[in-house]
């Protein structure tokens, strides 16, 4: 067993069993989404910019209430044992980690009950910036799951709405394998 291991194994156990410890970890690394005036809908699919200083990361979600409190487990772990970098908000963990932007504010692109409309604005959105050194996302067009045959569906898309996005990938000369 390696030394490194050993001591992320420690830090682990001890931030477990450590009730104060474990509440400094939290007040330390709580990530704030800075809302518009409006309130953002709940319950729809959102498309936004989160900003870290003057850096930010196009991202989507199914509500955009749920991401704070995912990127601050991420920021957490990553503070203590590192973190996947193949995770889709990596960028913005280790952003926010390295520049201590903890307040990010948001700019709403697009709020929609139609998923379609949401990764249309998120694929348009990425591309007029991919070429912004501003834009820390790692793609220029958005991610989307693999076809789940329980569902029928392809994450939240449709058939119908993720063979329209295709054609919109195809019209802009993007390769839309699967």
């Amino acid at each position: 067993m390696n030394t490194k291991h050993k001591h992320i194994w420690s830090v682990k156990k001890t931030m477990f069993n450590n009730k104060e410890l474990e509440d400094k970890l939290d007040s330390l690394s709580d990530i704030k989404f800075l809302f518009p005036k409006e309130k953002p809908q709940e319950n729809v699919y959102s498309c936004f910019k989160i900003y870290m200083g003057r850096k930010f990361f196009i991202a989507k979600t199914k509500t955009c209430l749920w991401l704070p409190n995912h990127l601050n487990k991420m920021l957490k772990q990553y503070n203590i044992s590192g973190l996947n970098v193949n995770d889709i908000y990596f960028p913005i963990v280790k952003h926010i980690h390295n520049t201590g932007y903890y307040e990010c504010p948001i700019q709403f692109i697009c709020q929609s009950d139609n998923p379609y409309e949401v990764i249309k604005a998120e694929f348009l959105a990425l591309q007029e910036n991919k070429d912004n050194t501003l834009c820390i996302n790692r793609n220029d067009t958005p991610y989307v799951p693999k076809f789940n045959s329980k569902t029928n569906m392809f994450g939240w898309l449709t058939r119908n709405q993720f063979l329209n996005y295709a054609r919109l990938l195809k019209k802009h000369n993007i390769n839309t394998e699967q």
